[in-house]
């Protein structure tokens, strides 16, 4: 019994054989059942990832071209493309595409810019007739922040009699994160208790918000018997003027402190030229940025000044010098006078300080004298032909145009002259001019053909043509120069706008009879007193800078033995119609830096030349190096001095004298801008 109990175990184990082949074969099916669906999902999973690795390669590709484009927007790369047609600021219709240099990810990506047109309610213009309006600056309108939450629309019209201008409809934009605070414009009159518009409507529009203040029946902008004129603007008197209107309003922000970049427009009607105009200095760009399937888009705000008619970018230098002096033993002493009797052959000047990066865009050559007969006609033998070397080479165009290097002169293409006729014989002054541009861009390239710029930088010499005689001596009225208006580009100026005014002007002084002389108009456009320049823009002040502007003016025959001549910049307008009585040590009066007392003054008004009286401006003393008889001066209108103001459009010179006489050869401006990039207005991805 005990031995079948102890046996009993062993046919038990026995009976068991076979059955772990049997687990295994089951685990073997069941691994069979698990690892095909296993594989396909690892197989979809390796698919899946290469897909999502694909589209994030696009993504990053087609950002990459986002960037791309704005960096082209940035620093101006967009006014290189010439497909399908060259680029322009003013161009809503066509669009400019290229292929991103360089693959991302091992992938290209396709860009495309476009120009966006802001204005709601206006139809797209053409190319001509945007250019036409922004660049004539008859009507401008511009935005600039008038507080935390305070915004102005600041609209310039220079009106000329008869025209009557009026506003069909007046619009702003506002961009992405901030709001329009309904009724809250100053577009009423507050004495009437009167809304100026018909209705105010506020639209989503462009992933911002559009305010259009709507006019029914049009309202005139300057007012009329039955209509009070816009806010700030003054009833017209005379035959033109330039009337200004800030339109302010309150704006909400989703973020403290910020300030939006509206654009804003107007609609007109009754002048034919302006049918509308608008903010042109805030650009909106649309940015497409595609790759393989993955499309990424932008809109992009860049604050850049508008170019108007008469702007060019860059900056400039004015160089010159005199052609006739006192001569030897002759001086303040013995000749009080100050009478030049002695022609030169010719007289030089040199620039140095112009940025190494810098190409010169224009070259603007000036000369100028006094010819004591009618008998003296303009021509190859009196005034109109000099010679010009560069560097020590003379320099010419030949008969089909092209620069030259040889002996040959160069005729004057504008000649301007003003009859004095003090001597009784019909003597005059006058203005010669020619652009000479190639000259100086070819010649700079003959001396160093490897160079991958030419700034200007070298020595100017003129001199009469042969044969030629630039002016006559021995009279009070006797004087001859030359000056050259250097104006360049390059990365670091690209923000300055110049306004250059060259009609031939002559104030006329009092002759020593007391009282005054003339204040003339330097823009030649009124008959003076004094004179107003627009059709600019001043922008906010650049970090840095001191002067908001710089003004050079070239005068012939300013003497330093007479006063009572000076420059006025935005003299208060009380002194408008008497610029003589603007007072000493008023900011508007600028100063040459150049200190004359009043010992060698000939004739009452004995007033000197100082900082804090500069009556004596005009007195052929030198700031750079420059000879007897004229005056090549520069003069700094600074941000401190309150002269200019952001948003300003407009600005008077007077140039009134009293016994002095002399001629005004040319007037140059400059207003330093800044070019930002703002930040997305929008950014979408399709893929």
């Amino acid at each position: 019994m005990n031995k079948r109990r102890r046996n009993l175990p062993v046919r038990l184990m026995r009976g068991e054989e076979g059955q772990i082949l049997a687990i295994v074969i089951i685990f073997m099916l069941l691994g069979c059942v698990i690892l095909t669906p296993l594989l396909q999902y690892m197989g979809t999973g390796i698919k899946t990832g290469t897909t999502f690795q694909n589209k994030t390669d696009e993504l990053y590709t087609a950002d990459a071209g986002i960037q791309d484009g704005t960096w082209q927007v940035k620093y101006n790369g967009i006014s290189t493309f010439t497909t399908p047609v060259t680029y322009n600021s003013y161009d809503y219709s066509d669009n400019w595409s290229y292929l991103l240099s360089g693959q991302v990810n091992a992938k290209s990506a396709n860009v495309t810019i476009a120009n966006v047109w802001v204005p709601k309610n206006l139809a797209t213009p053409t190319q001509s007739q945007a250019t036409s309006i922004i660049q004539t600056g008859k009507l401008l309108v511009s935005d600039s922040s008038a507080g935390s939450t305070t915004w102005k629309i600041n609209i310039t019209y220079s009106w000329a009699k008869p025209e009557a201008l009026a506003v069909t409809a007046l619009g702003v934009w506002l961009p992405p994160g901030f709001t329009y605070v309904a009724g809250s414009s100053n577009l009423w009159n507050k004495a009437h208790s009167q809304r100026l518009y018909s209705s105010e409507t506020t639209y989503a529009y462009d992933s911002g918000q559009a305010v259009i203040w709507t006019f029914s029946p049009a309202y005139p902008f300057a007012g009329d018997a039955s209509h009070d004129p816009f806010p700030g603007v003054t009833a017209p008197t005379g035959n033109s003027q330039v009337l200004t209107s800030p339109i302010t309003f309150q704006f909400a922000s989703q973020q403290a402190g910020a300030t939006p970049g509206a654009v804003s427009w107007m609609a007109t009607s009754g002048v034919s030229s302006i049918p509308f105009s608008w903010d042109a200095d805030i650009k909106v760009f649309h940015i497409t940025s595609v790759c393989g399937g993955t499309t990424v888009q932008t809109y992009l705000a860049k604050h850049d000044l508008r170019q108007l008619g008469a702007a060019i970018n860059g900056d400039y230098r004015a160089i010159g010098n005199s052609l006739m002096v006192m001569g030897s033993g002759y001086t303040q002493s013995n000749d009080p006078d100050g009478i030049r009797h002695q022609l030169l052959t010719d007289s030089s000047a040199t620039v140095s300080d112009i940025p190494s990066d810098a190409t010169i865009v224009a070259a603007y050559l000036y000369w100028s004298g006094w010819l004591q007969s009618s008998s003296e006609q303009m021509g190859n033998s009196y005034g109109a032909s000099i010679n010009l070397k560069i560097n020590n080479n003379q320099v010419y165009y030949d008969a089909q145009g092209n620069p030259q290097r040889g002996s040959s002169a160069i005729p004057s293409t504008k000649n301007q002259t003003y009859p004095i006729n003090i001597t009784g014989n019909g003597d005059y002054s006058y203005s010669c001019y020619r652009d000479v541009t190639a000259l100086a861009q070819w010649e700079l390239k003959q001396e160093s053909p490897s160079a991958s710029n030419y700034p200007g930088n070298a020595t100017y010499d003129v001199g009469p043509a042969s044969g030629c005689r630039l002016g006559d001596t021995g009279n009070e009225w006797s004087y001859s120069g030359w000056s050259l208006v250097l104006i360049y580009s390059s990365a670091s100026t690209q923000g300055h706008q110049l306004y250059l005014y060259d009609k031939f002007a002559y104030a006329d002084g009092n002759h020593g009879n007391g009282g005054n002389g003339a204040d003339i108009d330097p823009t030649g456009n009124t008959a003076g007193p004094g004179g107003v320049i627009s059709g600019f823009l001043v922008p906010p002040q650049v970090a840095g800078d001191v002067d908001a502007a710089k003004l050079t003016a070239f005068v012939g025959e300013g003497d330093w033995c007479y006063a009572g001549d000076f420059l006025a910049f935005n003299a208060p307008s009380q002194y408008w119609s008497n610029p003589w009585s603007i007072p000493d040590g008023d900011s508007s009066k600028l100063w040459d830096g150049i200190t004359l007392d009043t010992s060698h003054l000939a004739a009452a008004p004995y007033l000197p030349n100082t900082a804090t009286q500069p009556d004596n401006v005009w007195n052929s003393y030198s700031q750079s190096g420059l000879a007897d008889g004229i005056d090549i001066k520069t003069f700094h209108i600074t941000w401190a001095s309150g002269l200019l103001h952001q948003g300003d459009t407009s600005a008077r010179i007077d140039m009134p004298t009293q016994v002095d006489s002399w001629n005004l050869v040319y007037i140059i401006l400059s207003f330093r801008s800044v070019t930002t990039t703002g930040g997305d207005i929008s950014f979408l991805i399709r893929q």
